[in-house]
């Protein structure tokens, strides 16, 4: 939590791209921390994640008291810094809540609610790792009037590569590397 706290405030201080994904980084040992619980319980238990959780207020309280320094000097938006920072902690603790909450009632309507998503399961891998360029930086059209046409092609865009990338090109990757393998 201390290296979390740390980049926060580097980034606040100096911004750069490795301080904030640091500063996120226990977002995703929450993962970690729900993985361990379900390896050892074939479930989720609160009380193995629940300090852990409760930790994760630290970054909102600080992000929250930037967001006030900060928003005197500069317009803030709900997608730019330190707005979707603060975002992404509140979510975590949010959706750690609903199924909290949703395990009272043992998951009914899990299956009909996720079982969707599982068509993207053999893509899932290339959508995270190049949906951030593509959606962040990538801009078909400059005009603002075209927004959400040029977010739709670039989502459409994202999902393509994606399905070439784990697809095709990991069928062709694994045909040539699988020589140098043993069995």
């Amino acid at each position: 939590m201390l290296l979390s706290i740390g980049s926060i405030l580097t980034a606040w201080c100096f911004p750069n791209p490795f301080s904030n994904i640091l500063s996120l980084l226990p977002l995703w040992w929450a993962g970690v921390e729900c993985a361990k619980s379900y390896i050892i319980h074939r479930r989720v238990e609160t009380k193995d994640i629940f300090g852990y959780i409760t930790l994760l207020i630290q970054p909102i309280v600080i992000y929250s008291i930037i967001i006030f320094i900060y928003e005197k000097e500069h317009s803030l938006s709900i997608i730019t810094y330190p707005l979707v920072q603060l975002r992404m902690y509140v979510d975590v603790l949010l959706f750690a809540a609903i199924f909290v909450i949703w395990r009272k009632f043992e998951y009914v309507g899990f299956d009909e609610c996720f079982k969707w998503f599982g068509a993207f399961a053999p893509i899932s891998y290339a959508l995270y790792v190049i949906h951030f360029p593509l959606l962040g930086g990538l801009r078909l059209f400059s005009e603002s009037s075209l927004f959400y046409f040029d977010l739709t092609l670039r989502v459409l865009i994202i999902f393509a590569l994606s399905w070439l990338l784990e697809i095709p090109f990991q069928k062709f990757v694994t045909r040539v590397t699988s020589r140098f393998i043993p069995n």
